[in-house]
């Protein structure tokens, strides 16, 4: 009997398994299919970027500093006789050469004085050796001193304003009547740092350095001078060494006076790898850019950097000639997303942005 009941709820336990299989088994089938075909990731759009390749070239290695334009000479125009102005042969501002007159003193009071050296001369010829000599140097002290009455300019250059008028009394060697200034040539007057002055008088050893002179305003081709002076001896206030550039100046675009950006040029570097300062990026572990890969995605490289040449930058280390970098578009990137290049440029093109002339 109890063989009989144990049979009969296995047979209701495989009935009531059936039903549920039959009833519920197509739900589980679908909630399976359902996880199968479930949407792929989110993937995100290429980021559209420009590019350009990094080039080789040979750059100058060199040290910007700021100075002044010095005339490279100074002549301060004074008397050598005292009398009263009775003419003046230039116009403020004038162009004046050497020789030129500037200024007449009356010349009457010397005129007496040289004639009568003579008549004491004439008279005393008979007179004892030494009384002619003495007379004879009286009489070329008053000759000079007549000459002296005509100011001549002693140097070529820029007249400034003068400093008497007509009919002024001036004294020998005590005042100022003009100041000239010869401005071609122009003298170029700046500092170094004497960290530098090792490579500065290292480059000087093997030959004459170069020097690129500009306003502080200006930019485009700057004007090209040589160093010709490097001083004795390091300012004990400042740490630096003084030198000065020699720069022609025929059109008289430099002014005495002016500042002055200089760039000395040390040496030249051969071989440089040279990209668009607009490729720069900065994190906090240093400067790197996104340098484009074959199959059109995109990694971060840090790189190391040299010096500024105009609107290209020097990689001293982390990126080889040809490689592509992205100089437009960074923020849509993603180190190892992919890329859309939209328009490649030529280093140094017109379509890399402009950015300052030093890092």
């Amino acid at each position: 009997m109890r063989r009989a009941r144990g049979v009969f709820l296995l047979g209701g336990l495989i009935c009531l398994l059936s039903v549920g299989w039959w009833a519920f088994g197509p739900a589980w089938s679908r909630i399976d299919s359902n996880k199968q075909q479930a949407p792929p990731a989110f993937e995100r759009p290429p980021a559209p970027v420009s590019v350009v390749a990094a080039v080789t070239r040979d750059v100058p290695i060199y040290l910007d500093e700021i100075g002044k334009f010095v005339a490279r000479e100074v002549v301060t125009i004074q008397p050598q006789v005292t009398g009263r102005i009775t003419k003046i042969h230039f116009t403020d501002g004038a162009d004046v050469k050497t020789g030129d007159v500037l200024f007449t003193i009356d010349p009457r009071p010397y005129q007496a004085q040289l004639d009568a050296a003579e008549a004491n001369l004439a008279n005393a010829k008979a007179a004892l050796a030494l009384a002619k000599s003495q007379l004879q140097a009286a009489v070329e002290t008053a000759r000079l001193n007549l000459e002296y009455c005509t100011i001549r300019s002693p140097i070529n250059g820029w007249a400034g304003q003068r400093l008497v008028d007509l009919g002024n009394v001036v004294t020998a060697n005590t005042s100022a009547l003009l100041s000239i200034q010869r401005l071609d040539p122009i003298y170029a007057d700046f500092t170094v740092t004497e960290n530098d002055l090792t490579a500065v008088w290292q480059n000087m050893a093997r030959g004459s350095l170069t020097v690129e002179v500009r306003l502080p305003d200006e930019s485009g081709t700057p004007h090209a001078g040589e160093l010709t002076f490097l001083d004795n001896a390091v300012q004990d206030a400042t740490g630096t060494v003084k030198l000065r550039a020699t720069i022609p100046n025929r059109d008289r675009h430099f002014w005495s006076g002016q500042f002055a950006k200089l760039r000395l040029i040390l040496s030249v570097r051969q071989g440089a790898i040279l990209i668009p300062a607009a490729a720069l990026q900065t994190s906090a572990k240093g400067p790197f850019v996104y340098v484009i890969q074959e199959n059109a995605t995109a990694t971060l490289r840090p790189v190391t950097l040299g010096q500024r040449q105009e609107d290209l930058v020097v990689i001293n280390q982390g990126l080889t000639s040809g490689e592509q970098v992205v100089v437009t578009g960074q923020l849509g990137v993603t180190p190892g997303g992919k890329v859309r290049i939209e328009q490649p440029n030529a280093v140094g093109s017109s379509a890399a942005p402009h950015t300052g002339d030093k890092s």
